[in-house]
């Protein structure tokens, strides 16, 4: 099945029905009475502003992708959120992140027929989901030693540490069998985590290593609790559980 994307930047009204929905960019777009300002069912001055920021955009890319496996989403039904602006509490939403768009897309309600949008990407902008930790989009560091921004997902937090989850999608192209002894290649997504760290005296957040002996040099003051913790409880890293229990411990100790 082929799915369309719009690659953008703001948020955007898109067609609700596809994988990889179509997400067009307009002045048509943002009119004052859309439906995500009224998820809120009354007027806020923090969205109207975001609105008048968005009625400016001019100009879209647009980019033609097909999948036959995989998903784009790290979960493709919509789920309920609460959204924040600088700590405000703003409303709810139904909200699902498209990884493989790097999109917050959301919705006021879980109606098939109504049209979602992609969440302004503003590191001030936070959802927290009935169901999961806070996700924010945010600036980080990864093992290459580059600069990206991307959503992340908050799992543990304390007077140590914050540890996140980065959900990444990758795109495979098809590829034609080279003769009749030999199947073709269907595209796909594939789909993995990252974990990323943030220590409570640092503004830099920097993608951490599952493997022990790398993830406990990142530690610094707190390496040898950790080994020692490690060791007790005999934790699998490469478990999410154990991993946010090791850290879970580490705030508090």
């Amino acid at each position: 099945m082929k799915n369309y994307i719009l690659l953008l930047s703001l948020i955007i009204v898109v067609t609700s029905h596809a994988q990889l929905p179509q997400q067009p960019v307009g002045d048509a777009a943002f009119a004052e009475n859309n439906p995500f300002s009224n998820s809120f069912q009354q007027r806020n001055p923090i969205l109207d502003q975001i609105f008048r920021q968005l009625n400016q955009v001019k100009e879209f890319n647009t980019q033609y992708v097909s999948a036959d496996k995989g998903s784009a989403y790290e979960n493709e039904s919509f789920q309920k959120a609460k959204v924040f602006y600088n700590k405000e509490l703003l409303g709810n939403l139904y909200y699902r992140h498209n990884a493989f768009t790097k999109e917050i897309e959301v919705k006021k309600t879980q109606l098939e027929e109504e049209e979602f949008k992609a969440l302004l990407k503003n590191e001030e902008i936070m959802l927290i989901p009935s169901k999961g930790g806070e996700k924010r989009f945010l600036r980080f560091r990864n093992k290459k030693d580059r600069y990206e921004e991307d959503y992340l997902t908050q799992l543990s937090k304390g007077k140590s540490f914050e540890l996140y989850k980065r959900f990444v999608v990758k795109y495979t192209e098809a590829k034609p069998a080279a003769n009749s002894l030999v199947k073709a290649t269907p595209s796909r997504f594939t789909n993995f985590n990252e974990y990323y760290l943030k220590q409570t005296n640092s503004e830099t957040i920097f993608e951490i290593s599952t493997k022990k002996n790398k993830l406990l040099s990142a530690l610094m003051t707190k390496k040898e609790i950790a080994k020692t913790y490690l060791k007790k409880e005999k934790l699998d890293l490469d478990n999410e559980l154990d991993l946010i229990r090791l850290f879970d411990y580490l705030n508090t100790n």
